[in-house]
């Protein structure tokens, strides 16, 4: 579980061309992995996130008062998507993937990832 306090980005490029100073809202968001052992080396499950904005992003400048509409619009996403482990020595491997979905004032799309661990 994590909860995100964001710092000011100065001279924001805002998508409608206007220039302000923007201080995003907070953020919660959670992880989560549930997997099932095949045998003692492989692995397969789910995963996934899901996220929140819990606050109003703020604006500063001379063009801020046109963007007060935005209030209360804040993103939501939630993502899930299957995931292979394989544990062989010292070595991890972790193929993973999530697929984006209920997408309010944020992008949709799809994550994925591979991760390698060695342990010496």
């Amino acid at each position: 579980f994590m909860y995100d306090f964001n710092t000011t980005q100065d001279d924001y490029a805002h998508p409608s061309g206007l220039q302000v100073d923007r201080t995003p809202g907070q953020e919660f968001h959670f992880d989560y992995s549930c997997s099932y052992a095949l045998n003692p080396s492989w692995r397969v499950g789910v995963n996934g996130y899901y996220y929140v904005q819990t606050t109003d992003d703020k604006f500063k400048g001379p063009d801020a008062a046109l963007l007060a509409g935005e209030e209360g619009k804040h993103s939501t996403v939630t993502a899930i998507g299957p995931g292979v482990w394989y544990n062989y020595q010292n070595m991890f491997f972790v193929l993973r993937t999530q697929f984006e979905t209920m997408a309010e004032n944020k992008t949709e799309g799809n994550n994925v990832w591979f991760n390698f661990t060695y342990a010496f």
